[in-house]
């Protein structure tokens, strides 16, 4: 009983091997008052009674009233609250790093609408005709990633032969005040030049930022040929051919 209550009791039989040498059990008209404790009115614990109890029952009693005791305790354990952990501490915010945004990135935040419109001016005003390449064979159904390249079949007339340049690599190389100028620079036909010229402002920056936000691709075309310069290329005549002859008077 002395480990089960967690108190030393003189004369205890429990656990016999624990007494000191020489500390005999007391004589049995002192157990009656040297055993008991206070207790309420009309109760009384005897703890001797308790210790023969547990000592003259089998021994699956006891320990089957240990087993329960242990059982009650890792319930305990379980069910009450546990300190929280630990996981309010303060993260430090990852840093920011800023990135060059290459040529071929899209266009910064508030450019979005002028994008939206250059391309739709380089679709009605005839860009892609000429400098995409099978644009007009194939009635505008061309991959993205080859418009406005140009193409390598050049046209030749009076002037000699011109051919479409990539428009996605030049623009990439200027700013848009220096393409406001070269938009609207005298070229070789068929480049309708003069429409850029009559154009807005507005509508060739349009122009612009679309077609910077396509990123370069593709290679540069060849330069234009000289009239009666060896031509090394396709290339188309725009001369009117089989007219009718007049006749000489």
């Amino acid at each position: 009983m002395q480990w089960l209550l967690g108190i030393s009791l003189p004369g205890s039989r429990f656990l016999a091997p624990m007494r000191p040498p020489g500390d005999e059990p007391p004589a049995p008209d002192q157990q009656n008052a040297f055993h008991r404790i206070p207790a309420p009115p009309g109760v009384q614990i005897d703890l001797l009674e308790m210790e023969l109890m547990f000592t003259r029952s089998p021994r699956w009693v006891t320990a089957a009233a240990v087993l329960a005791f242990c059982l009650n305790f890792l319930l305990l354990a379980v069910i009450l609250p546990r300190p929280a952990a630990a996981t309010d501490r303060a993260i430090p915010p990852a840093p920011t790093v800023v990135v060059a945004r290459p040529a071929s990135a899209p266009v910064p935040v508030g450019t979005e609408a002028l994008v939206a419109r250059g391309q739709y001016l380089a679709r009605i005003g005839g860009c892609h005709d000429c400098h995409t390449e099978g644009y007009a064979l194939n009635a505008g159904s061309v991959p993205a990633d080859r418009w406005l390249t140009g193409t390598a079949v050049g046209y030749k007339g009076p002037w000699g032969v011109s051919y479409p340049g990539n428009l996605r690599l030049t623009v990439q190389q200027m700013t848009e005040a220096q393409w406001l100028v070269v938009a609207r620079a005298p070229r070789l036909p068929p480049m309708p030049w003069f429409n850029l010229r009559d154009m807005a402002d507005e509508d060739l920056r349009s122009l612009y930022h679309f077609i910077r936000s396509l990123g370069p691709a593709g290679t540069r075309q060849p330069a234009a040929v000289a009239p009666g310069a060896p031509i090394r290329t396709p290339y188309v005549v725009t001369d009117p051919q089989n007219l009718p002859v007049t006749a000489s008077r």
